[in-house]
């Protein structure tokens, strides 16, 4: 793991009651952190589990979701894939998108006109789109203690139903729960199988499941 550096940017939300900072990670891309919650640090590192994630997608073209921007490292890199038409990705939280305006590695994202990016909880905005209209959808959520709805039974039945048949869906997982004995990704299985994905595989390079409509 590369080691961390410098405060790039901090700043604390009234709205929100959280701590947002922007740290620097030394061979790596900035570690996003939202009072005290590492986003996108685990594993061999940010950049690297980011290009195992749109890799796990491969051949990746057409329309594809990006349910949590974050910092938009991960649509950043779909969008350099010359198959994909659009990338669609959602942030709910604007202090977020905030940060990635200023975010050195983040801000060309906001220019790129292979990308949508909206300030929206991805659970309501999916409700407008027509059934079987992404190719691909790339789910890498905050922990399930911040934002346990896109954990939740019906979230995955709304991403199987925008999700073209054949399509797959790659769902950054981590690990966990694993100190604690909890077996989350488990769970996540399970949830995903009855939404009605059959297939759903381990992606051990990029703490996560494919899983295929």
């Amino acid at each position: 793991m590369s080691k961390k550096g410098s405060v790039l940017h901090s700043f604390y939300s009234e709205k929100t009651q959280r701590f947002y900072r922007l740290v620097e990670v030394q061979g790596d891309f900035p570690c996003l952190e939202i009072s005290g919650i590492k986003m996108h640090c685990q594993g061999a590192g940010i950049k690297s589990t980011v290009n195992a994630m749109a890799a796990s997608l491969k051949p990746v073209r057409g329309k594809v979701l990006d349910c949590c921007f974050g910092q938009g490292y991960a649509v950043l890199e779909l969008a350099r894939q010359p198959g994909v038409e659009k990338v669609f990705s959602f942030e709910k939280d604007p202090n977020v998108l905030e940060i990635a305006r200023v975010n050195e590695f983040s801000k060309s994202v906001f220019e790129n006109p292979k990308v949508l990016v909206a300030n929206r909880p991805v659970e309501e905005a999916l409700k407008e789109f027509p059934s079987g209209f992404f190719d691909a959808v790339l789910h890498d959520p905050p922990s399930m203690k911040i934002a346990g709805e896109l954990y939740s039974q019906e979230f995955y039945n709304l991403l199987f139903q925008k999700l073209k048949k054949g399509g797959k869906l790659f769902h950054y997982v981590g690990s966990p729960g694993k100190k604690s004995g909890k077996d989350i990704r488990r769970g996540v299985i399970e949830r995903l199988k009855k939404a009605g994905f059959k297939q759903v595989l381990e992606v051990p390079k990029a703490l996560g499941l494919l899983a295929v409509k």
